[in-house]
């Protein structure tokens, strides 16, 4: 009997235990991992990198909740990039793409810290207000918007610019659901695309 047979499983066993409990912690490790992307991803939208159409409207919904006890808090703006089907002809897909991510900065920048910016589900953008606001301060908020489409982006051609269309409500917001105002901002939009000139 040899040293190597009389203690060969119990050395295994001590070689083997470590290699296994580090295996066990990198899948671990990569299950955590890929659980926070998932949950970045319900959270923010993977392309413009605002919110979620699901966090979206779980912030609507909270801002008229508050604005039911204080009727003087809260907007709500919806942002159409109209051109977006001649920029997908005119320079292709990528390009397209990134006039989107383009036109989410334009809605984000004016935002202030309490607001959200999110992408509805039908791809427009809508942007919440989520503080104290009159009619005049909605107003300025979307000419800004609007102004920041018209210049020129840096990943895109200099003579590119976005036709953003943005129809908005303030307080007092209607006594609707989030999913029915938005879809009344749809229609609006759809109202404003047909008479341009309006």
């Amino acid at each position: 009997i040899s040293f190597y047979s009389q203690f060969g499983a119990q050395i295994g066993a001590a070689i083997e235990i470590p290699l296994l409990l580090v295996a066990l912690y990198f899948r671990s490790r990569d299950r955590r991992d890929t659980q926070v992307r998932l949950s970045a991803l319900s959270r923010v939208d993977p392309l413009t990198g605002v919110a979620s159409h699901r966090l979206l409207m779980d912030r609507l919904e909270h801002l008229l909740e508050r604005h039911q006890r204080d009727p003087h808090i809260g907007a709500v703006l919806r942002v159409r990039m109209v051109n977006g089907p001649e920029i997908r002809a005119a320079y292709g897909a990528s390009l397209a793409q990134a006039a989107l991510v383009r036109a989410g900065a334009c809605v984000a920048m004016p935002a202030q810290v309490s607001d959200t910016v999110g992408r509805h589900k039908d791809g427009d953008f809508v942007l919440l207000i989520e503080s104290r606001t009159t009619e005049s301060q909605v107003t300025d908020v979307a000419q800004r918007i609007i102004a920041e489409g018209l210049r020129p982006g840096r990943n895109l051609p200099r003579d590119l610019m976005l036709h953003l269309h943005v129809a908005c409500v303030c307080c007092p917001l209607p006594r609707d659901d989030g999913e029915r105002l938005l879809r009344h901002l749809g229609n609006l939009l759809d109202e404003i695309a047909k008479t341009p000139r309006k």
